[in-house]
């Protein structure tokens, strides 16, 4: 089953986001919800599966479109043409063993929330599960989540849930230089390149991010999410 598209994402990377932002908040307010430390893991393990299955996704294709274009150059190219280079084998692995029936699960601690004595419309606005979708508390009263992942040629993705905001602002801390704006984001994810240096070498990248209300940044930062390029 699916949840209702009035509160879920319809598309697989829109859905992480989500995701993602309703495990790291019901790590919170699970306990005052009736979700028990049990389920908070078993929803972060849920929440670690999905984002490696979008994670995944985005790298299979990139090979997929990698062996395409040696396939097409290689057979159709004109004679003296530069050999084409195979695409970087990818490995996958799974983080955590679940049970089948994620979105099942989901469904049934959503309708358990919404049912809690102590619930909400704030706290249903915090984990995205009020209908109609999107974060209903004023822009800035929260944080964003984010969650950010590689692919070759110094390629970042950062994910997020906009709510009720216009994007997200970015800023950047490369191999500890200093944090610099990077972009305003409109839509997740966000995707942009970090310039190689002399060596092309890997280079740590520390990401921050604030919601934007107009033009503007607006409220307190997300959590620092660190990763590491791939030439």
């Amino acid at each position: 089953m699916t949840p209702s598209s009035k509160w879920f994402p319809t598309n697989l990377q829109d859905r992480a986001a989500w995701f993602h932002n309703f495990s790291h908040n019901i790590a919170s307010l699970g306990a005052g919800l009736g979700i028990t430390p049990a389920e908070i893991t078993s929803i972060d393990d849920d929440d670690q599966v999905l984002q490696f299955l979008a994670d995944s996704d985005i790298q299979a294709n990139a090979y997929i479109d990698g062996l395409r274009t040696y396939k097409r150059v290689i057979t159709e190219g004109d004679v003296g043409e530069a050999v084409p280079g195979l695409p970087a084998n990818i490995t996958l692995a799974l983080p955590a063993t679940i049970a089948t029936g994620m979105f099942e699960r989901l469904d049934g601690y959503v309708r358990r929330i919404r049912a809690a004595p102590a619930f909400t419309e704030e706290q249903g606005a915090l984990l995205g599960i009020n209908p109609g979708g999107g974060l209903s508390l004023p822009i800035g009263d929260v944080p964003p989540v984010i969650k950010a992942t590689v692919d070759p040629g110094n390629i970042i993705e950062v994910k997020f849930t906009r709510g009720l905001s216009d994007g997200i602002y970015i800023e950047t801390n490369v191999d500890g230089g200093g944090w610099t704006f990077r972009e305003k984001a409109i839509k997740s994810p966000a995707v942009f390149d970090v310039q190689e240096n002399p060596a092309n070498t890997p280079r740590g990248v520390q990401i921050r991010a604030r919601f934007l209300d107009g033009n503007t940044p607006a409220g307190d930062w997300s959590d620092i999410v660190t990763v590491q390029t791939i030439p």
